[in-house]
């Protein structure tokens, strides 16, 4: 709903959507992380970086709640050419490889 709303341009009516369902979040293992999430998202629309990057700082290690964060900070330090961009991306492919490490199933030879 919100990324429709964002992609659509109807930054008012996201906001006032977010503000309404902050406290009706359901079905997420962690709904105030899942609200600063999209609360950074609709920030990040509007150009404001700074406060999408705030937002953004205090995500869980939850695996979808991680990646989501990450990826949108990771496209605030590209829009802004941030000098941060590589260690960034650095620091990405590390989360990837360790949640990778932690899901993977376990072999079993015989």
């Amino acid at each position: 709903m919100v990324q429709t709303g964002l992609v659509s341009r109807e930054f008012e009516w996201v906001k006032q959507a977010l503000d309404r369902c902050r406290d009706h979040i359901i079905g997420v293992p962690n709904p105030a992380e899942f609200f600063n999430y999209n609360l950074a998202n609709y920030h990040y629309y509007l150009g404001e970086y700074d406060t999408a990057l705030d937002l953004l700082r205090d995500s869980s290690d939850n695996l979808f709640s991680g990646l989501m964060a990450r990826k949108l900070e990771l496209k605030i330090y590209y829009e802004t050419d941030s000098e941060l961009l590589d260690s960034k991306m650095d620091n990405f492919k590390l989360f990837i490889f360790r949640q990778g490490k932690k899901t993977s199933p376990r072999t079993c030879s015989l």
